[in-house]
């Protein structure tokens, strides 16, 4: 599932607990999610390569070195969703942050307002009811400078985004207006917000590359493991097919070996965790269904010995002499039972 790191500026209060139980409750119909929460001095020390998800939840404003570091999460692949809160210090984010951000974010304001409610036309909440109805906002942060090809996730009632979401590299930024807890909104009490959470983190998570859908066999296909992976293991249904490490690697490996029909299994390990499955990279190779249908068909012409073209035909036989021939057996029969009737009545006299 996805792995998210919830960076909590104050891990003991309700924001904490609030996201920490909306992905612990998270279904996992739509793919299932796995979080683990630290303080920003844990963090500061942490590899991310085993993180693909990093939410920083009211916390301050990262060290150059862990900004670095987060910088090269996102451009590998990773995603960052940045909600502010009592410590978040918008001059300073932009300073550290200013290149992976959608926006510019200006510091907070007390400003009550309706929502947020899911943008118009956007895809990450189904058309109908969103959950968020009623919502409320106390507290929020304004943007400047919006990137054209952000996505507004969700908006305020006076039209303002309240959450933004970027691409930078190969990984996506989110941006939130306004707090994940209720220091600053009534959101986290609304019913939506559940799958807020969820959808997001999925959503920031890691793009694969293999497809949704079975291959053909014989389709050649590059798998792009996630960043951090420092071994990659490929085993088809006969066996293992690849073993890659270090330098081989690479930004994707190339896999031609699919000839056998069935799930292809992937495995990666970090420099912390050891070979386990990574199941976004798994893909099926399937035949394609057309060479499987029994449905019956014409019978194909066949040739000559000289590869010429023959035509079928069929013998028609005539059923009139045979029918002739019955009736006649028939009267013979009669005739002879009616003489041997006779002879008995002749002979009883």
């Amino acid at each position: 599932g996805v792995r998210v790191l919830l960076v909590h500026g104050d891990a003991s209060g309700d924001e904490a607990r609030f996201l920490d139980r909306a992905l612990d409750l998270a279904p996992d119909d739509e793919g299932a999610l796995s979080r683990r929460s630290v303080d920003p001095d844990t963090f500061a020390a942490m590899d991310l390569a085993d993180a693909e998800v990093v939410v920083l939840v009211d916390a301050p404003t990262p060290s150059r070195r862990v900004a670095e570091r987060l910088a090269a999460h996102v451009e590998a692949g990773g995603g960052l969703w940045i909600a502010p809160g009592d410590h978040f210090d918008a001059r300073e984010v932009e300073a550290r942050l200013g290149e992976l951000l959608p926006a510019r974010p200006q510091p907070a304001i007390s400003s009550e307002v309706e929502g947020p409610v899911p943008a118009p036309g956007h895809d990450l909440f189904p058309a109908g009811a969103s959950g968020l109805e009623g919502t409320q906002t106390r507290r929020r942060v304004g943007f400047e400078d919006v990137d054209p090809d952000a996505e507004v996730v969700l908006r305020f009632a006076d039209d303002s985004p309240a959450l933004l979401l970027g691409r930078h590299g190969d990984g996506r930024v989110a941006l939130s207006a306004t707090t994940l807890g209720d220091e600053w909104t009534t959101l986290p009490y609304r019913p939506g917000f559940l799958p807020l959470v969820a959808r997001m983190a999925r959503r920031l998570a890691p793009r694969t590359s293999t497809p949704d859908a079975p291959i053909a066999p014989g389709t050649a296909i590059r798998l792009r493991p996630p960043a951090g992976v420092v071994r990659l293991r490929v085993s088809g249904p006969a066996g293992e097919l690849r073993d890659l490490r270090g330098d081989d690697l690479g930004e994707s490996v190339a896999l031609e070996d699919t000839v056998a029909a069935g799930v292809y299994r992937v495995q990666v390990a970090t420099t912390d965790r050891p070979l386990h499955e990574e199941a976004r990279l798994a893909f099926l190779v399937a035949a394609p269904a057309e060479e499987s249908d029994l449905t019956p068909g014409d019978v194909p012409e066949g040739t000559d010995a000289r590869g010429a073209q023959t035509s079928s035909t069929t013998a028609v036989r005539p059923l009139a002499p045979w029918l002739f021939l019955l009736v006649g057996l028939l009267a013979i029969a009669e005739a002879a039972l009616r003489l041997r009737a006779s002879h008995l009545a002749r002979a009883s006299a």
